[in-house]
């Protein structure tokens, strides 16, 4: 008899630590689970948690679900981790796939990024699903924000993750965005695992925002306890700025970015920093549900160019600039600028 107390006890504790994932996943997996989704499941604490979460979800429907796992090549132990992932996944009775990604010289956070959203949207519509999952949660736009501060990335002027966004007619999803690390570790716990992976590459501080993770914050701590809340505050309110002047742009411009490769603009009156927020919006609509991430640092060569043409006061000598960036080209001439979708 105490044995069964004991045992109802513990689902009981158990129900509970896992209650918050539950209810992320009714309103931000739930909507989209008839259409197929890809978890992208690394076999890291956070991407773990998703897979060991999602089997005890009550509305899970297992036929819906496909388990991946993104070979980066990046350590001698990749291999061996995507096996473990997806022999995990198949007892769990989870559909499972592993992608190697393609080799490439410069295996930087970003590059690898692009080209495992590359190979999982492939994927998606292989198997003609709607939605891509992943386990990115309120500390990865923490850490973005910081990022974007020194300079290196993360976001579009440090905007923070969302739960759900539109990419290449498809759905990103992220169930975890308004969650801490902090929340998830508990709930893992509540799960009885503990042998997940830990990346020797973060812990040795190779990239960026491992540097910034375990060298930059904890220091911040110092001063600020909530330093990681306060930061992804911040992320969210930047993420909502970056929305809020889209919309304006679009409106005062008064364009349809349907079905458009094209967009001529011209500037008269405008200082450095409307242009420059006029032409990174202009982008934004352009290049619908493209990553533009790295290209924060182009815009604002470009917004120097423009305005610098703008105020030359000999237009006759004046040739055309071209200017590159990613999915787009920019013709610069007197106070004219067009910019052209590449296919």
């Amino acid at each position: 008899m105490n044995n069964y107390l004991n045992t109802n006890k513990v689902k009981t504790i158990k129900r509970r630590s896992l209650q918050p994932i539950f209810n992320t996943f009714n309103i931000n997996i739930k909507p989209y689970l008839m259409n197929g989704i890809i978890l992208a499941i690394s076999g890291g604490s956070d991407s773990r948690l998703l897979l060991e979460s999602i089997i005890q979800w009550p509305n899970n429907i297992l036929d819906k679900l496909i388990i991946v796992f993104c070979n980066h090549k990046t350590k001698n132990t990749s291999y061996n981790e995507g096996n473990i992932v997806i022999a995990r996944a198949k007892t769990l009775g989870f559909k499972s796939k592993i992608i190697n990604l393609p080799n490439i010289n410069n295996k930087n956070e970003s590059n690898l990024r692009i080209l495992r959203y590359k190979q999982l949207w492939r994927l998606a519509k292989k198997y003609n699903i709607q939605s891509i999952c992943t386990a990115h949660h309120a500390n990865d736009s923490a850490e973005g924000y910081l990022l974007n501060l020194f300079g290196y990335g993360g976001g579009i002027s440090g905007s923070g993750l969302v739960n759900k966004i539109y990419m290449y007619k498809l759905t990103l999803l992220r169930p975890f965005a308004h969650i801490y690390k902090k929340t998830l570790l508990l709930s893992l716990n509540a799960t009885n695992i503990i042998n997940y992976f830990q990346d020797k590459l973060d812990i040795q501080q190779i990239s960026k925002r491992a540097q910034i993770r375990y060298n930059i914050i904890p220091k911040l701590k110092k001063y600020y306890h909530h330093i990681i809340k306060r930061l992804f505050i911040l992320s969210q309110k930047t993420y909502n700025n970056e929305r809020a002047l889209l919309h304006i742009t679009k409106n005062i411009l008064n364009i349809s970015i349907k079905n458009i490769t094209i967009i001529k603009l011209y500037f008269k009156k405008h200082t450095k920093a409307i242009i420059k927020i006029i032409l990174k919006h202009i982008l934004s609509l352009l290049l619908h549900k493209k990553d533009l991430r790295n290209t924060e640092k182009s815009i604002n060569v470009i917004a120097n160019i423009i305005y610098n043409n703008k105020n030359s006061l000999n237009f006759t000598k004046q040739k055309k600039k071209y200017c590159h960036i990613a999915y787009a080209t920019i013709i610069i001439f007197k106070n004219q600028v067009i910019i052209k979708k590449k296919c």
